[in-house]
């Protein structure tokens, strides 16, 4: 059974060697077969349990898989917002478009109205003139002529407004005048 033990072992296996506490370096063979193996001598990631460790020795930075969802969540958050924003404006933007032509047409109204207390007016003023006169009942049927006139006039005016009032609220139509 020696003899078995003998043929695996080297020869010198059993001398006794001098221990200088010295580490031997390995030859130029076994050299270049680790630095083949693993190209710069550098560890592979995840070669130690701590992650932070492992990218010390690795020199590059250690970025925490939490920070890394954080950020993205932000950054998705910071896309919504924008979009969101930019929905609010066009809402705001068509209100106060809205707005303006409420306002538009309430003028228009008040116009009118304006318009209409002026000819009442008129029409008062040639009434109390001719009743003054001596012959306020052959100035009756110029009374009435001018009223007619007047309503005439509005009638007139109505259609033109109407028409303005039309390009008012088309504004957005190009008009070739």
């Amino acid at each position: 059974s020696s003899s078995s033990s003998s043929s695996v072992l080297p020869p010198d296996f059993f001398d006794k060697t001098e221990d200088t506490g010295e580490i031997d370096e390995p030859s130029d063979e076994t050299k270049s077969k680790d630095s083949e193996a693993i190209p710069g001598n550098e560890l592979p990631e995840g070669f130690f349990d701590d992650p932070k460790v492992d990218a010390k020795v690795r020199k590059v930075e250690y970025k925490d898989p939490q920070d890394l969802i954080w950020e993205e969540f932000q950054k998705s958050i910071s896309k919504e917002t924008e979009v969101s924003t930019a929905i609010i404006e066009e809402g705001d933007e068509e209100m106060k478009i809205d707005r303006e032509v409420t306002e538009v047409n309430e003028q228009v109204v008040f116009f009118q109205r304006a318009e209409q207390l002026r000819l009442r007016q008129e029409q008062l003023q040639v009434t109390s003139s001719i009743k003054q006169e001596p012959n306020y009942e052959e100035n009756t049927k110029e009374i009435k002529n001018v009223i007619l006139k007047n309503e005439v006039k509005e009638e007139e005016e109505e259609e033109e407004e109407e028409v303005d009032l039309d390009e008012l609220l088309d504004w957005r139509s190009k008009h070739s005048s």
